[in-house]
């Protein structure tokens, strides 16, 4: 969900023996398209940070949710994490988050 395999080590994948190997291994196994969910991080066009619990939508139709945002000092805009469905997890996929009411993107 993360896209962290490039961590684990070639041993840790083949064999396993660790906390959790019996949730990580059966995804490895799972093409990207085919994820359930899929944790992304995102830019937001505008001023107002997207902040956690936010629901996420494409086309009017709910994706996912953010599970961070804040302003980055860095960039100087907003930023954050979420959760989508796995074919929503591209680069350059354009969601839509509710903020004060507003769609934005």
């Amino acid at each position: 969900q993360a896209s962290l395999v490039w961590t684990m080590s070639k041993r840790r994948k083949e064999n396993g023996g660790f906390i959790g190997d019996d949730v990580i291994l059966p995804e490895l196994e799972v093409k990207l398209g085919n994820l359930t969910k899929r944790r992304v991080g995102f830019l937001v066009k505008g001023k107002a940070p997207v902040r956690d619990g936010t629901k996420l939508f494409s086309n009017g139709k709910e994706v996912g949710f953010v599970s961070s945002g804040s302003l980055s000092p860095t960039l100087g805009r907003p930023i954050g994490m979420a959760y989508v469905k796995g074919k929503f997890g591209k680069i350059g996929t354009v969601l839509q988050a509710k903020v004060r009411k507003n769609l934005v993107s």
